[in-house]
């Protein structure tokens, strides 16, 4: 069985004559007056035909002719075939040519042409894929012309009519309106034009087309608009574009002006090549004001750009089909024959083109952009620590944690209410003196309201940050390897110098384990006197040269340890690491501040005693330095009271001493201090210096063996610490050092604290050589 020939598709030639006799069918030539003739009933007012209705203004509405496309204003109102559309906004008319001459506007709506009102093809399943009024069914054309005369707002309209009706609002500013962005029909048309995106905007088709033109009706408004008050013709903002932003600095540029921070960010942004990084695009309000910040101080006055040679060139491509195709003058002597309104011009396939004589093109300029695009990388480096926060925690953007890690610039210009109320409590707390020993939980709630008290190890960074940037030191500080503080306990505050940094140098680390041994002894009575703190801030910072912050610190540091039940626990192990030579030394530093601020009281000699056995040092040894040194204090003899009686005569002086012996051996004692006071101050210098091991090998860090409340590096130190049972102290000193802990004993107890919080036991037993509790390995890993 032969299959049926299929149909020759006319050509374009044929298309045409068949367009012309449909048109001369279905037209008929009405006498002058009556624009559309006398119905059939002789009725001049029948209901049933279609006839024009005057504007409510009284103005009576144009005559259509036939090859003539009468536009329709808002103002007035039609009724074709019986049914009255209001709101205008159409053309009327028959045979008029679509703008490249070829075929009849699809646009058009002729009266003339029969409309089923019976059955309307609502869905649009007889509609063409380009919709035209005059090549609709009768059952399409009840459809569109229902749709109009509802107002242009049926969600489930097709949307092939909608295009149909927006085909009319391209003709009417492209043929008949110009570039002239003060038409008065140009906002009207916009506006309709973002009512109908609201509505059918679902359609990606119809949404692009939309869009497009509201981009070009924008871009013309800003060749006419004032660049500093950066107003153009439409009013809604909500449709800027890079046409109106390359145009505005076009503007700039001709003028000779410099280009102020607000428009260089908008030229970063709408530049097609511009890919800001995850930062930029996650905070982009805080980006947008450190890019203008670092943009004035970079270019003071605004950056200067040459001028290009070429002016900017627009071009819009209509959505109807009446402009498309090869656009030729008028053939075969028809009338009417239509071309671009004002000085738009035909591109190809029927691309609608002009040029912005005067305004210079800048988005073809490589060199300017590429300084903004290295300046943009800048600051989403810095927003990087932020922008990783908020994106973990969306909801917490606000927050002071959050807020601690925008860059100084904005922490400064708005922190939020959270932060102010906390620099103005510090600043309360502050004022009485130099130190201040605050509860954890009140500290704690003014920072993050509702927070249940326990923190992190995370938290109690981002705490301590936070204060940093608001000028107040806090310790413990668990940035700097300390551990989480427990619910229930202190901190001490105290003001940061300026100049603080955010790490602690390698002497303070050194001269940590000292501090801990002063406040031992300094606070064994429960408190540390002023007096004393000072004694042993002033000894040990000289000795290890340390800046004012960190004497700062040092002196917090005490005040912190004796806040709580400071005991012996740990002395042994910061001992061990002195040498035997030093701890003389060590032991004579410990006496004399005991006696700093007076007699040394029963429970500090105790503690002195423990301090000495660990030391190595005999008692003797120890209360032979009390004496000297309270024989030598300047402090008045208390004498009893007198008695009335005699009671025993006083013995007569004996021979008095040479004076010279007497001063000869002041004199001694005072070299012999002098020089004991050098010594002190080099040998520690020696016994703490900072030493660097050789890096060992990372071991891989299992994810699963992570335990709450330790950092990267003591997490990386316990991991390494479990490969074997036993360590020799000096391998795992050097293992400590690689992952940044210089001091090991401080590291070992940051790890035994979680230990006890996990499972009730210490993981490391011993300090040399250095022993792991197996039980406490197995809980934590």
């Amino acid at each position: 069985m032969s299959r049926p020939r299929q149909k020759k598709r006319p050509s374009r030639d044929q298309q045409r004559a068949r367009a012309r006799r449909r048109a001369a069918r279905n037209r008929s030539y009405p006498p002058l007056g009556e624009p559309f003739g006398v119905c059939a009933c002789g009725d001049h007012d029948c209901p049933l035909y279609s006839h024009w209705e005057p504007a409510p203004t009284g103005e009576e509405s144009a005559i259509s002719r036939s090859g003539v496309a009468t536009w329709i204003s808002p103002e007035e109102r039609i009724v074709v075939q019986g049914r009255v559309i209001e709101g205008g906004m159409v053309y009327l008319g028959s045979d008029a040519w679509s703008a490249n001459g070829y075929w009849i506007e699809p646009c058009l709506i002729d009266p003339d042409l029969p409309v089923n009102w019976r059955n309307p093809d609502r869905s649009g399943q007889t509609l063409e894929f380009w919709p035209s009024y005059i090549d609709a069914s009768p059952q399409a054309r009840a459809a569109f012309l229902e749709w109009l005369g509802g107002g242009r707002s049926d969600e489930d309209a097709c949307i092939g009519y909608v295009l149909m009706f927006f085909f009319g609002l391209e003709r009417r500013l492209l043929v008949d309106i110009g570039s002239d962005p003060g038409h008065p029909d140009v906002q009207l048309i916009a506006a309709e034009v973002r009512r109908l995106i609201a509505i059918y905007g679902y359609d990606g088709t119809f949404r692009s087309h939309a869009l497009t033109l509201l981009y070009f009706l924008e871009a013309l408004a800003c060749r006419q608009a004032d660049n500093v008050s950066g107003r153009t013709g439409l009013d809604d903002t909500e449709w800027h574009s890079n046409l109106s932003v390359f145009i505005g600095l076009g503007k700039l540029v001709a003028d000779g002006s410099k280009i102020p921070p607000e428009w260089a960010l908008e030229y970063l942004l709408h530049h097609p090549e511009t890919n800001l990084r995850t930062a930029a695009e996650r905070c982009p309000d805080e980006f947008g004001e450190l890019f203008m910040e670092r943009y004035r101080t970079r270019y003071r006055g605004g950056m200067k750009i040459r001028r290009p040679a070429y002016d900017v060139r627009l071009g819009y491509e209509p959505a109807s089909h009446g402009f498309r195709g090869f656009t030729i003058p008028g053939q075969y002597g028809l009338d009417g024959d239509v071309r671009l309104a004002g000085d738009f011009e035909f591109g190809y396939d029927g691309l609608v083109e002009i040029t912005l004589d005067g305004i210079p093109d800048v988005s073809r300029l490589t060199a300017p952009i590429g300084r903004l695009w290295k300046l943009a990388r800048e600051c989403a480096d810095e927003l990087d620590p932020y922008s990783r926060f908020i994106g973990k925690h969306p909801d917490r953007a606000q927050s002071p944690a959050a807020v601690a890690l925008l860059p100084d610039f904005l922490f400064h210009s708005g922190a939020g209410p959270l932060v102010d109320e906390l620099r103005d409590w510090t600043g309360k707390v502050l004022a009485a003196g130099s130190t201040a020993v605050v509860e954890l939980a009140d500290l704690v709630e003014r920072w993050s309201p509702g927070h249940n008290g326990k923190l992190t190890a995370g938290e109690a960074k981002s705490l301590a940050a936070l204060l940093a940037r608001l000028g107040v030191g806090m310790e413990p500080d668990a940035r700097f390897g300390a551990p989480a503080p427990k619910p229930g306990g202190s901190a001490v505050l105290f003001p940061l110098p300026d100049g603080a940094g955010n790490t602690l140098s390698h002497a303070y680390e050194a001269a940590r384990p000292l501090l801990h041994l002063a406040a031992v002894v300094a606070g064994a009575d429960g408190r540390i006197s002023s007096k004393r703190l000072s004694f042993a801030v002033d000894r040990i910072g000289h000795a290890h040269h340390l800046d004012p912050s960190e004497r700062c610190r040092a002196g917090a540091h005490m005040e912190f340890l004796a806040t709580g039940r400071l005991g012996m626990y740990g002395v042994k192990g910061r001992i061990e690491s002195i040498p035997p030579e030093g701890r003389p030394v060590v032991g004579r530093f410990l006496a004399t501040l005991a006696m700093s601020d007076g007699p040394a009281s029963p429970r500090q000699i105790t503690a002195l005693e423990k301090m000495f056995g660990h030391l190595g040092l005999d008692d003797a040894e120890l209360y032979r330095q009390l004496h000297g040194l309270d024989l030598d204090g300047p402090g008045p003899v208390m004498v009893r009271k007198q008695h009335d009686t005699a009671r025993w005569g006083i013995p007569r002086p004996g021979p008095t001493p040479e004076s010279g012996t007497a001063t000869a051996l002041d004199q001694e004692k005072v070299q012999i201090r002098l020089a004991e006071t050098a010594r002190v101050a080099a040998l520690l210098s020696d016994i703490f210096a900072d030493e660097t091991p050789s890096a060992p090998t990372v071991p891989a860090l299992d994810p699963e063996s992570e335990v709450d409340g330790l950092d990267g590096p003591h997490r990386h130190l316990l991991s390494a610490l479990v490969e074997k049972p036993e360590w020799k102290r000096r391998s795992a000193e050097d293992i400590a050092a690689s992952f940044g802990l210089p001091l090991l004993d401080g590291a070992l107890d940051v790890i035994n604290e979680v230990s006890m919080d996990a499972c009730g036991e210490p993981l490391v037993e011993g300090l040399d050589p250095v022993v792991l509790n197996p039980y406490a390995v197995k809980e934590l890993c």
